[in-house]
């Protein structure tokens, strides 16, 4: 169950000035974040893009999904960015938000990596062996995706629930064979000996990490928004010519070396402003055809994932979230 406690990491002045029923003045906007895949908006943040076009960002930092979503709901944070996954358990609990901008895409990075000793290959060797991964994310799909391609069944195999940042030190003691799991832990399971047997990426899923915004900030701000795509174009053009700053900002967000953070840079998929209406696997879409988009898609697939499993009351009205509104807009003033 999703907890309501929230739990961030802010600065003296954040706690000092954040007010939950503030409107946005002088294009203020409050970002909140999770260490992710996500070197357009580090970049972003890191290279003053937001102060460039005139907006005050504000950053809420945070070590779990789920406080993220209780600090959108109470009205704490204005926008956030996070896989699908969580941004569906949000919808479900009938927070008001809207999917508005994709930030990246991790199928590449949401893989299966088997130890050494136990020398998984194909996802049909999976059978008989300890598999562990986080129950409710990106990688438990990822997982249950892997088992219908090779024909297998859950109880084929053992699977353990554990949280991702165990996963790592159950793999380098052996107690499993092999990990469902994410960047960085994926890298990590590699940098280690393992092998990466197979990622969602494979089958052509996307797994997208997308922005959200507060339905109602977005009604009163949506000049602050166009304002925030406008940052976040700069920062993609940006990375387009300085791939290096990409990397390095993810090396200092994970924690990592320089290799490991290009390995996991290169795993990422960054789509234009263009690509993310049209021509990524999970675009939003226009306002006439985001009903058969692909994130349509992809969300509806995932929210009724969840609901089988029972992770979710309800299942949630994806195509109402996604508003491809602001980039639309955004790209008619380019024309």
């Amino acid at each position: 169950m999703m907890r309501r406690a929230m739990v961030v990491i802010l600065s003296a002045l954040v706690l000092t000035s954040v007010s939950p029923i503030a409107p946005a003045a002088d294009n203020k906007v409050r970002i909140g974040f999770q260490p992710g895949t996500s070197p357009r908006f580090f970049v972003a943040r890191d290279h003053g893009m937001f102060k460039k076009v005139g907006l005050t960002a504000e950053y809420v930092q945070f070590i779990a999904g789920p406080p993220m979503l209780s600090a959108l709901e109470t009205g704490t944070i204005d926008m956030a960015f996070m896989t699908t996954a969580p941004a569906i358990f949000g919808l479900a609990q009938g927070i008001d938000y809207r999917v508005f901008f994709v930030e990246a895409d991790a199928s590449q990075s949401v893989a299966l990596v088997s130890t050494k000793r136990a020398g998984i290959k194909t996802l049909a060797e999976q059978r008989g062996k300890r598999i562990g991964v986080q129950f409710g994310t990106s990688a438990h799909y990822a997982l249950l995706r892997s088992l219908e391609a090779a024909k297998l069944k859950e109880t084929d195999l053992k699977i353990l629930d554990m949280q991702a940042s165990v996963i790592v030190p159950a793999f380098l003691k052996g107690n499993i064979d092999g990990g469902w799991a994410w960047d960085p832990w994926v890298a990590r399971m590699q940098a280690e000996g393992g092998s990466m047997v197979w990622a969602l990426s494979d089958q052509r899923l996307p797994m997208p990490l997308v922005w959200v915004v507060r339905t109602a900030w977005l009604n009163s701000n949506r000049d602050t928004v166009q304002l925030f795509i406008k940052a976040m174009e700069l920062s993609h053009a940006y990375l387009m010519e300085n791939p290096k700053e990409g990397i390095a900002s993810l090396g200092q967000v994970f924690g990592v070396n320089e290799e490991l953070a290009k390995q996991i840079y290169n795993r990422i998929e960054v789509p234009s402003i263009k690509e993310q209406v049209t021509g990524y696997v999970g675009a939003l879409g226009t306002s006439s055809t985001k009903a058969t988009s692909g994130m349509a898609t992809h969300m509806s697939d995932l929210a009724s994932f969840f609901f089988a499993l029972k992770r979710i009351p309800v299942k949630p009205d994806v195509i109402r979230a996604i508003d491809p509104g602001p980039l639309e807009a955004y790209t008619a003033k380019k024309r």
